[in-house]
């Protein structure tokens, strides 16, 4: 074999390794394909802290926001339809997303340190339209922002955070 052969050879195979390594790794929930269908489906979660998760799902082509949070206290505020997430972006521009449809809050007694309490946890889905699938594909996320009825619930994210958050939303869409 020629050396100019091996040279071509042993550069297409760094360039193949090199791209491999930069690839994102994308870890799902679940993924699944629905036996009757045919459709796909797939969903990944992060944990912004203790009390709140998000999570991206995909079923077929449209794309939506799991929210998951805990607060403290007995609130027996409906999270309504239409009341909103918003995302600020790091270059300062915004994204609001809307909720599904009304979300009663389920109430829990906990007990920590032998003094009860309650707390009440929301769950949520938001619709994203794919515009907006490739803006948060696109943005790292610093601040979040939760509307429950007349109650706002604020979250600023660490870099790092955001940017995991950013990257699940591409895993999302590939």
């Amino acid at each position: 074999m020629k050396p100019k052969n091996i040279i071509i050879g042993l550069s297409l195979t760094f360039m193949v390794m090199a791209f491999q390594v930069s690839a994102q790794k994308c870890k799902y929930d679940y993924e699944k394909t629905d036996e009757f269908t045919g459709e796909k489906s797939k969903g990944n979660t992060m944990q912004l802290n203790n009390w709140w998760y998000l999570g991206f799902n995909k079923v077929g082509e449209k794309y939506n926001l799991g929210l998951y949070m805990r607060l403290n206290g007995e609130k027996n505020l409906y999270l309504e339809q239409g009341d909103s997430i918003i995302f600020k972006f790091s270059d300062g521009s915004f994204l609001t997303l809307y909720a599904r449809e009304r979300y009663a809050p389920e109430s829990q007694v906990v007990v920590a340190l032998s003094t009860a309490g309650v707390i009440n946890i929301y769950r949520a889905v938001y619709d994203i339209p794919s515009e907006k699938m490739e803006i948060l594909k696109n943005n790292t996320v610093t601040h979040v922002k939760v509307n429950i009825s007349h109650l706002v619930y604020q979250k600023e994210l660490k870099e790092k955070t955001g940017e995991k958050f950013r990257k699940n939303a591409v895993c999302i869409i590939e």
